[in-house]
């Protein structure tokens, strides 16, 4: 038999071979890897008309389950408006075409489905606003909740009986890059910035309760107050209250303020764009855990506003405006802007610029809750909807057998948030009820992968409040029985991306230096093979 012979050529060969073999092993594996940290459950490229459905949100409220670097996919597209070959064109736009409610007619606590057709970008989340036919005071707000299966809210208990109709409509839109983008639609003309509503949407609302909540009485401790300044509150009511409003007017000049710290030491800030002027308190929109009331009498309650020498920046989110901004931004000197969400729950990618990289600290005050942003902690400034409520595991299908009596925090579905933010949860009576001085355990819940991640182990209420930090708007669960392990996920998704990343790191050194070998080995070879001709 002969034998084969190899000279430094077949070397040379099998060797480049051999180095283009590992490489394109890297490539492969390194493409892997980040297809899993752009969508670790399924490429866009893999999206059907069968699979790539209207499920693009948590039973919550479309929250960032569905709308992480780690999981916004073709999971939560449609087949018309999300797809892999249409994702570029339809960056920043959605439409909302077709929109109806499952009845026209609920008790509070019920459920009312959502039918809704959306073009454009993936619809990853959705809120509504309705306002009271024949009494304009009388609001109420909900996320829709299960965009991924069968959209539904829930009508809260504190709604007051009456007949209400859809003004305001807030999508959130998910992008190719799987960045959030929201976009109002309206019926009310003065607001230029919305899109026009086009739907007559109705609902008449039964309070199942039939409860009465009074107001005893209300007064305030100082008669006048600067701009910006503190004006504390008493009040006795005929129940524990979770919020109060209050209507100011004077002349063609009126301000709202929402009071804060009710069960304790009751306040208000003045806000930084109320005239100076005398007004008139004629209006106390106060609710609890299961009603609400709104009163409109003659209280003989006078505060005088002053100019404020001392600059302050406290603003209802409503008033904002660019010349605001703008003085936010140029103002260095700024260190705290606290903003009250009013009708408008939007907080403007503008304001977020104001503090990114700056220790300018952003406090967002909302249906008794906040969120604080700290402008060095600002990575991506962008428009989000900071509504967010509370409601019981128990009327939750995905949830009901597995935690029970948790308490549910539902946030629109704005994705990753512009940066970290502190979450500061108001205390309420319900919570009170159920988790009493227990440690209280935050998690958030992948509704895709039906399991939790543990976000903070045995909290405590901090001055009536609970407080954890979170990066995206997703399905958070609280509950003061730390769950079975068996329903914990292995790794968070954040994790399983940065281990894949560092892994794949470890591979490409791993193979720079196994080729770097083989070069020296071919090298050798090389100039062996060269000497022995000589």
């Amino acid at each position: 038999m002969n034998k084969i012979k190899f000279d430094s050529n077949h070397i040379l060969i099998g060797v480049f071979l051999l180095i283009t073999g590992i490489v394109l092993g890297i490539t492969v594996s390194t493409s892997g890897t980040f297809a899993l940290e752009g969508d670790s459950r399924a490429s866009a490229t893999s999206a059907t008309s069968t699979n790539a459905t209207s499920t693009n949100a948590t039973s919550t409220n479309a929250t960032s389950t569905n709308a992480t670097s780690t999981n916004a996919t073709s999971a939560n597209a449609t087949s018309t408006n999300a797809t892999a070959a249409n994702a570029s064109r339809t960056d920043n736009i959605i439409y909302l075409n077709g929109f109806s409610l499952s009845t026209t007619s609920a008790k509070t606590g019920e459920k009312v489905y959502v039918n809704k057709t959306t073009t454009g970008a993936c619809n990853s989340g959705m809120s509504l606003h309705f306002v009271g036919l024949n009494n304009k005071s009388h609001e109420f707000s909900v996320n829709v909740e299960d965009m991924n299966s069968k959209p539904y809210f829930i009508v809260p208990r504190n709604v007051l009986s009456g007949n209400y109709s859809v003004n305001l409509v807030t999508l959130i839109g998910l992008n190719s890059d799987e960045n959030t983008f929201s976009k109002c639609l309206t019926t009310d003309d003065s607001k230029s910035s919305c899109s026009e509503f086009g739907f007559n949407i109705t609902l008449k609302v039964e309070n199942a309760g039939n409860k009465e909540i009074k107001l005893n009485n209300i007064s305030l401790k100082q008669i006048e107050g600067l701009v910006g300044e503190k004006v504390d509150v008493n009040y006795t009511a005929s129940d524990t209250l979770t919020s109060m409003r209050l209507f100011f007017e004077s002349g063609n000049e009126a301000f709202v303020v929402n009071v804060l710290d009710l069960d304790s030491n009751p306040y208000f800030y003045i806000p930084s764009t109320v005239k100076a002027e005398e007004y008139n308190l004629v209006k106390v929109v106060i609710m609890t855990d299961d009603a609400s009331n709104v009163i409109n009498d003659n209280y003989n309650i006078k505060l005088t506003v002053k100019d404020n020498s001392k600059k302050t920046y406290i603003y209802n989110n409503s008033e904002i405006t660019n010349d605001i901004i703008k003085e936010l931004y140029d103002n260095h000197e700024v260190s705290e802007i606290t903003v009250n969400v009013d009708n408008s729950s939007i907080i403007s990618e503008e304001l977020f610029k104001t503090i990114i990289g700056t220790n300018k600290k952003l406090i967002i005050n909302t249906n008794g809750n906040q969120l604080i942003f700290n402008g060095r902690d600002i990575k991506n400034p962008k428009s989000i909807d900071v509504n967010m409520s509370t409601s019981v595991t128990d009327v939750d299908d995905n949830l009901a057998n597995t935690v029970s009596n948790g308490i549910i925090v539902n946030f629109v579905s704005n994705g990753n948030l512009p940066g970290n933010a502190l979450v500061r949860l108001k205390v309420t009576e319900l919570m009170k009820e159920r988790f009493g001085n227990d440690r209280v355990y935050v998690y958030f819940y992948d509704s895709i992968e039906k399991g939790f991640n543990l976000i903070s182990n045995g909290i405590t209420s901090n001055d009536g409040y609970y407080e954890f930090s979170i990066s995206h708007n997703s399905k958070y669960v609280l509950s003061n029985v730390k769950l079975a392990s068996n329903l914990i996920l292995e790794k968070e998704s954040n994790k399983v991306v940065n281990f894949r990343q560092s892994d794949t790191n470890y591979l490409l050194i791993l193979s720079a230096g196994l080729i770097f070998i083989l070069i020296l080995i071919v090298i050798a070879l090389v100039l062996k093979n060269k000497k022995g001709k000589n």
